[in-house]
């Protein structure tokens, strides 16, 4: 239907203005299609105003009227464009948007038969579209669109961008979004921070390329790739909504980094989108794995170590290494554990006076450090022990840590020695009292006289031993468990903020000091055994050359460390008549001295050869030497003698003396010659035959 026609229609409709769509002037035609024209435009949701040639509005329908709020006057007088246009134009006080709603534009576009579209705002703040579209005859149709609610949407939808713009760019963990092809829209700050690629250098990009090589047989985003289009075939997620996963970035100058990574889906309008969120945890999980790292060296040095290592709290046990479980004569640390009180592994005699010492350290009050009492093995038997102990914190509880050591064999040899001396004063005193009695009666016993001076140089010597002996205890036996104890306790308090260098170095220091402890009891015990006549004694014919190869191997990695040469000289099948471990004990002693006192880069030289009915060993070495003075005093057990080594070792002079006495248990002689800045020379003989008796 023309627009000629469309007019005369409504121009004729007598229901026009009953309508609310109105036309001026009458014309003839159907009412059937009058009623369908003017059912037509009244069920529209936009205004239709219809203007003729002259520019006249003939035709309108309600929502024409409804949008542009137009005064009934103005409606029935057949108002021409321009009073209409001058309504959007905001001459009644509305807003309009476009320069189309400019009214001397809007009339010479229509003049010119042009589209003209702009927005104007009502005073009641609807927003209306207008869009004039010139008629092939001279006319124009003006459409009204309500778009109030659509321009909300976009100005809720800019709102809405801005805010996650906003999150994204102050957001601290890197974030980057993508397409259903893997390709990424957008990459915020954090995202640039952690993978070091402008945000213009991954837009655009595949994903993947965030992602490490792979093995050589796919592309690194072929996986990605394929378990993102299986997700969106099959809804079926890998990474989706599973919660934050570790997996392993690549940046771009090639780092791998270990992120903790979150992935969801979201639409915007009908694209699907997918958001990574990713925080770097590289220096967590290293932290992690140095954390693992020294609580495994822990582990090593307290399973690791000779002595026994325990922690409780009050009477409960909460740590218990395997040497204290050895040492009470349990299988498993679980049995003590489960005793649930320490008391119990305590002779009953001694539990009031441990329970003091307890009381008064968690207390913050005065309490012996070190201390010896009996302990009650899993069989009934009682040991002695030395125990360190001293208040901690563990796992957040009060609690105490401490040590023990096993020492019934050095106590039984100190009981046995303090009896022997009773025994020698009460036989020096009977002694003395003959001597005076027989004085007084004029009776000359040069024989006994002679006797109770033996028997006073037995003492003194006695004397001397006790006093070597327990200044070796007093002094020397207590520096390395006071070094275990620092360490160690440093460890226990400061373990867990230490580098791995500091925990390997405290570690190597309670080796050292362990070794050193170790080393020194086994002296005392067999030099206490020789004193009392208790070391088993079993000489055998004994090949000497492999007992000297042994021990030199047993030294290889101290020599090492001083950067030592270790040489020997000695025929083959050379044997001796001896004890197999007194010779052995002999041996260590010397090399141990000769790289004590030797530099670094020196030598030493284990030499051996037999000479009729003897075979003679000695043990050089290019060190410090010695003094004369110093050599005269060497073997006296009266005088302290030892000095410190060339790396700072430390020593008690027993060792010499034990060669000493060794050597000649076997029937042998021990001597040195020594020159200061030149080195020193131990020799010691040793019977071929077991005939050969000194």
């Amino acid at each position: 239907m023309n627009q000629t026609r469309l007019k005369k229609l409504l121009s004729d409709n007598p229901m026009n203005k009953e309508s609310g769509a109105s036309s001026p002037g009458p014309d003839s035609g159907s009412s059937l299609d009058i009623e369908l024209v003017r059912d037509s435009l009244n069920c529209l949701s936009q205004g239709i105003g219809i203007f003729d040639a002259d520019h006249r509005l003939v035709s309108f329908n309600r929502n024409f009227s409804e949008f542009l709020k137009l005064p009934d006057e103005l409606a029935s007088a057949g108002p021409r464009f321009e009073d209409i246009a001058k309504i959007t134009a905001g001459s009644r006080g509305s807003d309009s948007h476009g320069a189309g709603a400019d009214l001397p534009l809007r009339l010479e576009r229509t003049k010119k038969r042009e589209q003209n579209l702009f927005i104007f705002t009502r005073h009641d703040g609807a927003m209306i579209e207008v869009l004039d579209t010139p008629l092939p005859d001279g006319g124009v149709v003006t459409t009204c669109t309500d778009v109030t609610e659509h321009k909300l949407r976009e100005g809720n939808l800019a709102e809405s961008e801005q805010q996650v713009q906003a999150i994204l760019e102050h957001s601290a963990e890197g974030i980057v979004t993508i397409g259903e092809d893997g390709i990424v829209q957008t990459f915020n700050p954090a995202a640039v921070k952690l993978f070091g690629y402008r945000a213009d250098e991954i837009i655009g990009e595949n994903v993947a390329i965030l992602m490490p090589e792979s093995d050589g047989r796919k592309d690194r985003g072929y996986i990605h790739d394929r378990f993102l289009q299986s997700y969106i075939e099959t809804g079926k997620a890998k990474f989706l909504g599973i919660g934050p996963r570790e997996v392993t970035a690549r940046a771009k100058d090639g780092e791998l980094l270990t992120v903790e990574l979150n992935v969801s889906e979201f639409f915007l309008g009908l694209d699907r989108r997918f958001l990574g969120s990713m925080r770097d945890i590289t220096k967590r999980k290293e932290a992690e794995e140095a954390h693992r790292d020294i609580e495994e060296n822990f582990r090593n040095l307290f399973e690791g170590s000779l002595q026994g290592i325990f922690i409780h709290d009050g009477y409960e046990p909460l740590f218990i290494n395997d040497a204290l479980v050895k040492m009470f004569g349990y299988d498993t640390t679980d049995e003590i554990i489960a005793l649930g009180s320490m008391d119990l592994l305590y002779a009953p005699e001694e539990r009031e006076r441990l329970a003091s010492y307890r009381d008064a350290r968690m207390q913050g009050k005065e309490a012996p450090e070190v201390y010896e009492f009996r302990g009650l093995r899993k069989d009934g038997s009682k040991i002695w022990l030395q125990r360190a102990s001293r208040a901690v914190t563990w796992q957040g509880r009060k609690a105490i840590q401490g040590t023990m050591i096993d020492i019934t064999e050095r106590h039984d040899a100190e009981e046995a020695l303090k009896a022997n001396e009773e025994t020698l004063k009460s036989q020096v005193a009977e002694l003395m009292d003959k001597e005076e009695r027989l004085e007084k009666q004029g009776i000359e016993l040069v024989a006994l006289a002679e006797d109770a001076a033996v028997m006073r140089d037995e003492l003194g010597k006695l004397n001397q031993q006790k006093d070597k002996f327990f200044s070796i205890i007093a002094h020397d036996l207590r520096s390395p468990f006071n070094a275990l104890l620092g360490f160690s306790g440093i460890l226990e308090s400061s373990g867990r903020t230490l580098d791995r260098e500091k925990v390997v170095e405290y570690g190597h220091n309670i080796h050292q000091a362990s070794e050193q402890a170790y080393a020194l009891l086994e002296d005392l015990l067999d030099w206490s055994r020789m004193q009392m006549g208790h070391l088993e004694f079993d000489p055998q014919p004994l090949d000497l050359s492999k007992t000297i190869e042994a021990c030199m191997f047993l030294f290889e990695p101290n020599a090492q460390a001083k950067n030592i040469t270790l040489s020997t000289d000695h025929g083959p099948n050379l044997t001796a008549f001896a004890d197999r471990q007194m010779v052995h004990t002999i041996l260590r002693n010397l090399i141990n001295n000769a790289i004590k006192f030797t530099g670094e880069g020196g030598c030493i030289a284990l030499a051996a050869s037999q000479s009729g009915d003897w075979v003679e060993v000695s043990v050089s070495d290019n060190g410090v030497g010695m003094e004369p003075e110093k050599l005269e005093r060497l073997f006296h057990i009266e005088e302290k003698t030892t000095t410190k080594g060339t790396g700072g070792e430390t020593g008690t002079g027993l060792g010499l003396h034990l060669c000493q006495d060794l050597v000649e248990k076997n029937g042998g002689d021990i001597s040195i010659e020594s020159t200061p800045g030149v080195g020193s020379t131990f020799s010691f003989t040793l019977p071929v035959k077991e005939k050969i008796t000194k």
